[in-house]
């Protein structure tokens, strides 16, 4: 099973869409070395068009482990709630959703994904280049 894709993600429904803070998403997961170059431009795809056309989205930085390759990290925060599940309707989104059926995932890399809610205002973060 794709987890990082699967449409059901399961939002926190103790989340307050109206508390005024930040939702934030954290995902890891590593690709396997042939789907490395793909995986990046979809993600930096994904990335720059969720940065220039999503109003609610705060920040959406990505990195790789600096000891495993293939491995990468990305911290995403949304306005509210909402403003990520409307992130998941995307085409960008999409698309990664369709790299993810193609199972990328290095043995033991499925991507892991945690939620929370962010303990500060919800101000846009200056993108950080990545790749």
């Amino acid at each position: 099973q794709n987890v990082f894709f699967v449409l059901t993600l399961p939002f926190t429904d103790g989340f307050s869409k109206s508390s005024g803070k930040p939702f934030g998403v954290n995902l890891s997961l590593t690709v396997r070395p042939e789907n490395r170059d793909k995986f990046i431009a979809l993600i930096k795809n994904d990335q720059q068009q969720s940065l220039s056309n999503e109003p609610g989205i705060l920040q959406f930085t990505l990195g790789e482990d600096t000891e495993t390759p293939n491995k990468f990290y990305m911290h995403e925060q949304y306005k509210t709630e909402d403003d990520f599940k409307a992130h998941t309707e995307t085409t960008w989104f999409n698309d990664m959703v369709t790299f993810s059926e193609s199972n990328p995932w290095d043995e033991g890399g499925e991507p892991v994904i945690n939620f929370f809610s962010g303990e500060h205002s919800p101000e846009r973060v200056e993108t950080r280049e990545a790749f």
